[in-house]
């Protein structure tokens, strides 16, 4: 089956951040200042654009089994019952129905949990606390996903698993979350490119964008988020939840790769851009990670050289 993107494949780091450029004219439209892409950086070039929520790990962790096994056939069928307007000759997969229950809630408690504990410790919210109502729609005119709460959103960018994918408006933003950790089992980290305009055409797509203030990495970051407001409907009837490849077109969605022994040089010129763990996730303890890495890897020659002249400079 062929792909609905488009590969871009590139073997030294240079090459790489000079193709990722916002101002390169593969994303620059003739005679514009702003472009439509938006990217995201794997550590796996042959990780799919999945939600983290929907990754196969998840019904197999023992919280989610927990969930699933509270859920029987009745209740499932109330849900059923309770999309009246479904056509009479749809015939509903019961079981499909119980792990759409389950997922959802799933996602709802720990989201929930997240929020009440960052309260706690009087850490700022958006949107506020989450109705401790769960929806049981899942139907496209009915779902509770029309407008996500924009606490899943707070959830989602500190690792909590949503259904909602980060994005960052700065593709360089992007290489860095690549090559910060590649997966050690892999050849290729990738940056992925999608063209939000296409995006709006897509009736189930949409974006999701949070004031930045309100979440300062978000801010940092030029953050936002894609998400499917059809997830559980189409879960339902096709036993999967969609993903955006498999609507996209080689127009509209790219995927850069560059070789995963190229990490560490793509690191030391990113920071020479700028751009570290410091830069984007601003804490003290940031810092201190930046630092380390850089003094551990070859790219501190100059580090070291710079301390040997003070040295020098000293005598």
């Amino acid at each position: 089956m062929s792909e609905n993107y488009e590969t871009l494949p590139f073997v030294d780091a240079r090459s790489f951040l000079d193709a990722l450029r916002r101002s390169n004219p593969r994303w620059l439209h003739r005679g514009a200042s702003l472009t439509p892409w938006v990217f995201r950086g794997q550590g796996n070039a042959d990780w799919q654009l999945v939600p983290s929520a929907w990754r196969a790990t998840i019904p197999q962790s023992s919280y989610c089994k927990r969930i699933l096994a509270g859920i029987d056939q009745k209740h499932a069928q109330k849900v059923i019952d309770h999309h009246h307007r479904l056509p009479t000759d749809l015939q509903i997969d019961i079981e499909r129905v119980r792990h759409q229950i389950a997922q959802r809630r799933y996602e709802f408690l720990q989201v929930n949990a997240f929020v009440s504990l960052a309260d706690e410790l009087g850490m700022n919210v958006p949107g506020g606390f989450l109705s401790n109502h769960i929806p049981i729609d899942f139907v496209p005119h009915d779902s509770s996903w029309q407008h996500p709460h924009p606490a899943y959103a707070l959830a989602q960018h500190h690792g909590m698993a949503t259904r909602l994918i980060d994005w960052t408006q700065n593709p360089l933003y992007a290489a860095f979350f690549a090559a910060e950790e590649p997966y050690e089992d892999c050849l290729e980290m990738a940056v992925w490119a999608l063209d939000t305009m296409y995006l709006r055409t897509q009736l189930h797509w949409r974006e999701l964008r949070v004031p930045r203030s309100q979440i300062g990495f978000l801010h940092a970051q030029a953050g936002l988020f894609t998400y499917n407001y059809c997830a559980d409907h189409h879960f339902v009837l096709e036993g999967k939840w969609p993903l955006i490849e498999d609507i996209a077109t080689s127009d509209a969605l790219k995927k850069l790769t560059l070789r995963r022994s190229e990490a560490g040089e793509l690191r030391r010129l990113l920071f020479a851009e700028g751009i570290s763990r410091a830069h984007l996730m601003p804490t003290l303890d940031n810092v201190r990670h930046t630092l380390d890495s850089l003094w551990e890897e070859a790219a501190t020659d100059s580090l070291v050289s710079d301390a040997v002249n003070y040295e020098k400079g000293k005598e």
